[in-house]
């Protein structure tokens, strides 16, 4: 019995359990209006955190009116609301038919895309990164082929591809390889 219960336990720990706050915020419709609403943010029952994968294919709001509304990427530019002293930044971006939230600004961007995953011993949350050079297409570096993949896609900065490929910088670094980038080519068209 004993047993079950540690089980339960920590099947509920990692298990999301999601619910919902209100959160004062804009969007950019794809017209380039900005619209003030309160978002109905997606949040985790444990630590009050904001959930952003359920955001990811449409987002509930009340508009001006108190009426209850939803927008999907398809819709809006950018979305963008605080929550908990946390600047949370979510752009429609092209490709990717979702709203994923951007970690880094610059010429090249760091998003953050959240998928749910079923490990054997319950569901949990996995991030994956995608840049973004020059509001171009998104890119993923493979999970297996990282270095190699990163090496390539930095071609235009010498200097942080080599520190890619002497395993200075490797995946864990995503945020200090982009601000390294930005501030590299900062000068530089």
């Amino acid at each position: 019995m004993k047993k079950i219960f540690v089980i339960l336990f920590i099947s509920l720990f990692f298990v999301r359990i999601a619910c919902a706050a209100n959160a004062e915020g804009y969007y950019i419709s794809k017209s380039g209006d900005t619209v003030k609403v309160t978002f109905i943010v997606s949040t985790f029952a444990f630590t009050g955190g904001v959930a952003c994968e359920p955001m990811q294919e449409k987002i509930k709001y009340y508009d001006s009116n108190d009426k209850k509304q939803t927008l999907e990427p398809s819709m809006a530019k950018e979305v963008c609301f605080n929550f908990k002293k946390e600047n949370i930044r979510m752009l429609s971006v092209e490709n990717s038919f979702r709203f994923l939230r951007l970690i880094k600004d610059g010429k090249l961007r760091l998003f953050l895309e959240y998928y749910t995953v079923d490990n054997g011993q319950g569901r949990s949350i996995v991030k994956r990164y995608h840049l973004q050079k020059n509001n171009g297409y998104l890119f993923r570096p493979g999970d297996f082929s990282f270095k190699k993949d990163m090496v390539a896609y930095f071609a235009d900065c010498p200097e942080l591809a080599q520190k890619i490929e002497d395993k200075i910088l490797k995946k864990h670094d995503m945020e200090e390889i982009v601000d390294e980038y930005n501030e590299l080519m900062k000068n530089k068209k």
